[in-house]
């Protein structure tokens, strides 16, 4: 696992936010790249299973960011990919670049898409 600005909270803040989320979406974004390009599909894994072993509840307290962070990188992780040579789908095939970036950048922004 290639995340390494996870465990790199900044200490000097009371909330233990993280100093770069630019850093943590590339961190997670490179490993479900380099994932990508191996192009071997994940085994089936029955639901009941992916409960148990992915941290998907938040439970009544909440988690801090650092675990959120770690948390969405093994559900990035294990999730199948659509993007992928294997898959074939009239709707879902390959990735396009400037179509991602603009994906990305729009979060960024943080930007009401509902007002467009």
């Amino acid at each position: 696992m290639s995340f390494q600005n996870i465990e790199t909270a900044d200490a000097s803040s009371n909330s233990g936010a993280i100093d770069d989320p630019v850093a943590d979406l590339s961190s997670i974004t490179s490993d479900v790249l380099s994932r990508e390009s191996a192009d071997i599909p994940l085994p089936p894994v029955p639901p009941e299973v992916t409960l148990d072993t992915l941290p998907i509840s938040l439970g009544e307290q909440g988690v801090g960011e650092v675990e959120a962070l770690k948390r969405l990188h093994s559900i990035a992780m294990a999730t199948p990919l659509t993007s992928g040579s294997r898959f074939v789908n009239q709707l879902f095939a390959g990735r396009e670049r400037v179509a991602t970036v603009a994906e990305l950048l729009t979060g960024v922004l943080n930007n009401s898409m509902y007002t467009y």
